[in-house]
């Protein structure tokens, strides 16, 4: 059976209106994402919030800025493209058992920092599983399998 998950795009501003903050249940905001996009396989923490810690990371040291939704959304469902991955118009009609947010439009102009948060939330158990940065993302769930090399990937001329 795989794992599904669902991946969404929110300007951070978003979770002000919420007393959960960064921990809102999806549903109550999925209408402000750019992007609902759904993989069928390895949605779990331990593999796909890895994996989107990793491609935040590497975007942010190539020196990308993760202040426009539209952007960020345009190009996680370029990289995060195979044939099991679908974007939908709204996110509400999807059985997955994990939701990510990446929470964006933040940026320091002062030091070059970017200040992008994910978090993890567990549609089956109605809970918020994580809220963080991405580094500590990966401090918690990283386990002892291979990731995608972002770097490697994104430079080949196979994923053009």
């Amino acid at each position: 059976m795989s794992t599904r998950s669902k991946t969404l795009v929110i300007n951070r501003e978003e979770s002000a209106r919420y007393v959960a903050g960064f921990a809102v249940d999806p549903s109550y905001i999925a209408d402000k994402s750019f992007i609902n996009m759904y993989l069928h396989h390895d949605g779990y923490p331990q593999f796909r919030g890895i994996e989107l810690s990793n491609w935040i990371n590497h975007k942010i040291s190539e020196g990308w800025a993760f202040g426009d939704e539209s952007r960020v959304s345009a190009q996680l469902a370029h990289d995060f493209y195979y044939s099991s991955q679908y974007l939908y118009p709204t996110g509400q009609e999807l059985d997955v058992q994990y939701t990510y947010i990446i929470w964006v439009g933040k940026t320091y102009k002062t030091n070059g920092n970017k200040d992008v948060w994910i978090s993890c939330w567990n549609d089956w158990d109605k809970k918020c599983e994580f809220v963080g940065t991405p580094d500590k993302l990966i401090s918690k769930y990283k386990i002892d399998t291979e990731y995608t090399d972002w770097k490697h990937k994104l430079n080949t001329k196979l994923n053009r």
